[in-house]
């Protein structure tokens, strides 16, 4: 981009005001003990997970170079979810890459513009991204309230299906959403959860 465009105007200025905040942040390699990745049970250096992926980009190589429904389909991909399935004993389950992809998946495949979506304050990133791109008319209620969910779902004309959309567990503050609240909440207003 031009250095004298009006984006490079608005990078600059959005960047001095990070850094007179001290607020600029450069990556860094992790160290010390972790508290805040993904990575809970340290499976990511777990020497045998590491010789199971060695093994498979030696069989089916890196990457699956495309959508599944293409190209990017596996053996591999079905043997998982199979077992998965059987494990969860249910009919089927789908594997996808992250769990912000699986929950904007799950949103914007079920929920519909004629729908209401009652969403927890606190949600993480991807349940409120799937909520916009689902096209529901999302109401937010305050965190574990065990009443507002009821009101809201009563008061807010809905010519589709109602959602409760929660987490059990909120990573973030490490509290525990009243599952058993909700899922009476959901049964008297016939939402789905």
């Amino acid at each position: 981009m031009p250095a004298d465009s009006p984006l490079e105007s608005r990078v600059r200025s959005h960047l001095a005001r990070l850094a007179s905040r001290g607020l600029l942040r450069t990556p860094k390699p992790p160290s010390g003990i972790d508290l805040s990745s993904n990575d809970y049970l340290c499976l990511s250096r777990d020497p045998r997970i590491r010789a199971a992926l060695v093994a498979g980009i030696e069989r089916d190589g890196v990457g699956s170079t495309g959508s599944r429904l293409l190209r990017g389909e596996r053996d591999v991909f079905r043997e998982v979810e199979a077992r998965f399935a059987s494990f969860k004993r249910t009919d089927r389950a789908l594997y996808l890459s992250s769990g912000y992809l699986a929950n904007l998946a799950v949103l914007t495949a079920y929920a519909e513009s004629d729908d209401v979506i009652v969403s927890d304050e606190r949600n993480h990133a991807s349940l409120i991204d799937g909520t916009r791109l689902s096209r529901a008319r999302t109401v937010v209620c305050p965190h574990n309230d065990r009443d507002r969910p009821s009101r809201l779902l009563a008061e807010t004309p809905c010519s589709g299906v109602r959602f409760v959309v929660v987490e059990s567990l909120y990573s973030m503050d490490g509290d525990m959403a009243p599952l058993a609240d909700y899922l009476a909440i959901c049964r008297a207003h016939g939402a789905t959860r």
